[in-house]
């Protein structure tokens, strides 16, 4: 997982030629379930590897791009396609079961639950 620093590096994430989908957590530090979705997405990072990868953005830190994503309220999952396109967004805590679902929609060979 990785964690962007500012709106350049989240746009130069975006722009890059990447082969997998983005699951961007946009939380805030005081935020508890931004906290406790961690080792969900810990998770997920692993049982998704090579197809998704995960990246957090503190709303704090860039509120610039959560505005951009319209993000009212954390924590926000927003999974964006390869052109950098939204594909589907989760708000509040989720379960991995939940997540899953979501990137699962994308795929002919659905994974998770191992």
């Amino acid at each position: 997982m990785v964690d962007p620093k500012d709106s350049e590096t989240f746009g130069e994430i975006l722009q890059k030629k990447r082969d997998t989908l983005l699951l961007v957590k946009f939380g805030a530090e005081w935020c508890s379930p931004c906290r406790s979705i961690q080792t969900v997405l810990e998770k997920v990072a692993t049982e998704w590897e090579g197809d998704v990868e995960v990246y957090n953005l503190d709303v704090d830190v860039d509120p610039e791009t959560a505005d951009k994503w319209l993000v009212r309220s954390v924590p926000t999952l927003v999974l964006i396609d390869e052109e950098g396109a939204e594909l589907g967004r989760l708000i509040g805590f989720s379960s991995f079961d939940q997540i899953n679902s979501l990137l699962s929609e994308q795929f002919d060979d659905p994974k998770g639950g191992k």
